[in-house]
């Protein structure tokens, strides 16, 4: 409550009263001085954001207790604003331009005073997510400037390797707000989510827990992609050491990011965080947000560089401050010798940072004791010897006490007895003080015996935490391992059983084609052989017929010599000689018809010509025979061969000696 009280005056701007007397500020920017309260309050008033953005809003959320300092109040802030007035800066005045301004989460600590509650320590300005809004990562008269037109320039704010960085690489794109306000998971399992992560070692021993698209960004370096972050940052974010972890929470303007207070050995406390996807794996993760740079010996560096710092690897700065942060820092060093300050010392603006410090009032010394008189003379007494006579003394006459001197002896008694008041009066003091210092440290050492305590039971109570985690979450990754194993078998077993149905399915058509094959050439064999059959009865049918031909051939009567010297004549032109007169012819036999089981059919011997009685020539050559009937002609013997060709010309005789042939 007293926060937000403070955080409502413009943090204590428009009400200086709730600053302590010994209030400082510091800022991001800051190099070796930190801002007392009246240059706080000035500065404030000068720059006057709330003219220059009448709807101002610091959208403050996230409330939290430091774990180890009880007076220190954090929460972040996520400031939005209409310039819709005057802007004034240190050399110009800036003219509103109506522009929206939206900053990033802004880091902001108040440490109040036990005794009076004003605000004794103020850290703001601090950026958690430099690629979130749309003032390039800064916040408060900064941002404001940007979005008036002025932005400072980038010498100012970053290290000079990040500036010739920025130069020659590609631009960094802001990231676009989310359009979502729901969250993936409910907030337990994201905070389970990412206390995996740290169980893992920042992933670095499970690169799986990280998306394909993860990326991984600084206050002054990146983003970088997983294999980058896998390589230089995972396992060297926080050393040897376990750091402090507290302060789970879910962004409430980014409900799929996870912050998160964490605080490595002899660092300052920082803030990172864990966004992730639909599907629990982590697509982005920031860190080494500074929140109080006052804090740890890391000189105010957040990181792999706080940790590399507070280990003594020192360094110019070149790569972790802004230039004017290392200039002054070198000046500092330099001058130490002189001013007794060190480099990491902070000093308010404008002490002399020659002096020692003030002085602080010692009680004084005891007054020195004052001398009793003696009223009593000395006495000489003179050496005896020499028979010399002793000449005893004669005392002195009584004479009446002075008024001034005894007056003299009683300011002096007087003076003695004021001073042991004095000095026991002292003493008391000086005993009231150590007791009161006493009783303070032991009060302190219970406290801090007790909070050490309260915070070592916690922390044992986060490992367990962070244990189970990480048990839980080995069990859900076996689990999920196991499912996707499972499901990959059945996927198998499924694609197996397919391949079997489809090899079924083949065989059967193969078998169903070599049945109809079968079937068909069983069809195409009958019709072969049908039509084989039609053919042998075909040609027997043929055979028949020329059996028949040559049956009626054979029983056709022969030619007469008339007939034959006729055709003789016609083609020799000569003139054949009368034949006699023809015997009466006897009957011819008549040849055996061949059996129908029989394939061939031989042919008929030609039947000789009848001589006539006065002789002759044949037309064919040789001698005419005579007119006496011929002997029958000799039976041949049938071979099983395919049938001859049966032709209707008989053959010519055989030649005879005497005889020529046509």
């Amino acid at each position: 409550a007293r926060a937000k009280i403070v955080l409502a005056a413009d943090l204590g701007v428009q009400d200086p009263s709730l600053l302590d007397d010994d209030f400082v500020w510091l800022g991001p920017t800051v190099g070796s001085s930190v801002l007392g309260k009246q240059d706080f309050v000035a500065a404030g008033k000068f720059f006057d954001l709330r003219a220059a953005f009448p709807d101002l809003d610091y959208r403050a959320h996230d409330f939290r207790v430091d774990i180890q300092e009880p007076l220190t109040v954090r929460f972040t802030a996520r400031t939005i604003g209409t310039m819709r007035g005057e802007l004034r800066l240190r050399n110009t005045v800036l003219a509103p331009n109506g522009k929206f301004m939206q900053c990033p989460p802004e880091a902001i600590s108040i440490t109040f005073d036990e005794g009076t509650g004003k605000v004794t320590k103020l850290c703001s300005g601090f950026s958690m997510d430099r690629l979130v809004g749309n003032t390039n990562g800064l916040c408060g008269v900064m941002a404001a400037a940007t979005i008036g037109g002025a932005p400072p320039s980038d010498w100012e704010i970053y290290p000079p390797t990040a500036v010739i960085g920025r130069i020659l690489g590609r631009p960094v794109q802001q990231l676009a707000e989310p359009g979502s306000f729901l969250a993936p998971f409910p907030e337990s399992v994201m905070i389970q989510l990412t206390k995996g992560i740290f169980a893992a070692r920042m992933a670095s021993m499970d690169p799986d827990l990280l998306g394909p698209s993860f990326t991984y960004c600084e206050p002054f370096e990146g983003p970088v992609g997983k294999d980058e972050y896998l390589e230089r940052y995972a396992s060297s974010m926080f050393g040897d050491s376990e750091p402090e972890l507290s302060n789970f929470r879910v962004d409430p303007y980014d409900p799929y990011r996870v912050w998160i207070d964490i605080r490595p050995s002899n660092c300052p406390p920082q803030a990172m965080s864990f966004t992730f996807d639909d599907d629990g794996y982590c697509i982005r993760l920031t860190g080494a947000a500074v929140m109080d740079p006052s804090i740890g010996n890391a000189g105010g560096l957040g990181g792999v560089a706080g940790i590399k710092y507070s280990s003594g690897e020192t360094g110019v700065g070149i790569t972790s401050r802004p230039l004017p942060q290392v200039l002054a820092r070198l000046q500092k060093q330099v001058l130490s010798p002189i001013t007794k300050i060190g480099v990491d010392d902070y000093t308010l603006n404008g002490e002399d940072e020659g002096s020692d410090g003030p002085v602080i009032p010692t009680p004084p010394d005891d007054a020195p004791p004052i001398p009793m008189l003696n009223p009593i003379a000395k006495m000489s007494i003179p050496k005896l010897g020499g028979g010399v006579t002793t000449k005893l003394p004669t005392p002195p006459k009584a004479t009446a006490p002075d008024p001034a001197a005894a007056k003299r002896a009683e300011i002096r008694a007087k003076a003695a007895q004021e001073a042991e008041t004095r000095r026991q009066e002292a003493a008391a003091r000086k005993a009231k003080i150590a007791d009161a210092k006493a009783k303070e440290v032991a009060l302190r050492t219970q406290k801090a015996q007790e909070l050490k305590a309260r915070n070592e039971a916690e922390r044992q109570e986060r490992m367990e935490q962070q244990k189970v985690a990480a048990a839980e979450a080995k069990a859900q990754r076996e689990a999920q391992l196991a499912e996707a194993k499972r499901r990959a078998e059945a996927a198998k077993l499924e694609k197996q059983q397919q391949r079997a149905q489809q090899l079924s399915a083949s065989s059967k058509a193969q078998k169903e084609a070599a049945a109809k094959m079968a079937e068909k050439r069983k069809k195409a064999e009958a019709e072969r052989k049908q039509k084989a059959k039609q053919e042998a009865e075909a040609k027997r049918k043929a055979a028949e017929v020329r059996a028949a031909a040559i049956n009626r051939a054979a029983a056709k009567p022969p030619p007469t010599v008339e007939e034959t010297g006729s055709a003789f004549s016609s083609v020799f032109g000569a003139r054949p000689q009368t034949p006699a007169p023809p015997k009466p012819s006897q009957p011819v036999a008549k040849k055996p018809v061949v059996p129908k089981a029989t394939p061939r059919i031989a042919p008929p011997a030609p039947k000789p010509v009848p001589k006539s009685s006065q002789g002759g020539f044949s037309l064919f050559g040789g001698q005419l025979p005579s007119s006496s009937p011929p002997p029958p002609a000799p039976k041949r013997a049938v071979r099983p061969k395919s049938p001859p060709k049966v032709s209707s010309v008989p053959k010519p005789a055989p030649k005879k000696s005497g005889g020529f042939s046509l």
